[in-house]
């Protein structure tokens, strides 16, 4: 997902939560759910698309340590070529370092 930019917003007085906003591309094609649950007729071939490129985001981001923990189809974007993004890093987490790493 093309990242545009990111800012966190502070509460002032202390109280309350911080939020932190990122940017990125608009995805047309909508979320994954309301593709699954429209009348279209979804193809092998682009079901078994789908399917590569969400294990290819997932080994990369396991590759940099991350761990998503939140996958599901309303968390995967679509752009305007049926590319699939993952979306919603709010339950994702670093794997531990070498003590109490996780072990693939």
């Amino acid at each position: 997902m093309g990242y545009i930019g990111a800012w966190n917003e502070v509460n002032e007085n202390g109280c309350g939560l911080n939020a932190v906003y990122i940017v990125t591309e608009f995805c047309q094609g909508g979320d994954l759910t309301h593709l699954l649950i429209s009348k279209n007729e979804l193809g092998w071939k682009f079901r078994i698309k789908i399917a590569m490129e969400l294990a290819s985001a997932l080994v990369h981001l396991h590759g940099k340590k991350i761990i998503h923990r939140d996958i599901k189809s309303s968390n995967i974007l679509l752009d305007h070529n049926w590319n699939s993004k993952i979306t919603d890093f709010g339950m994702a987490r670093e794997v531990p370092g070498e003590k109490g790493a996780i072990r693939w």
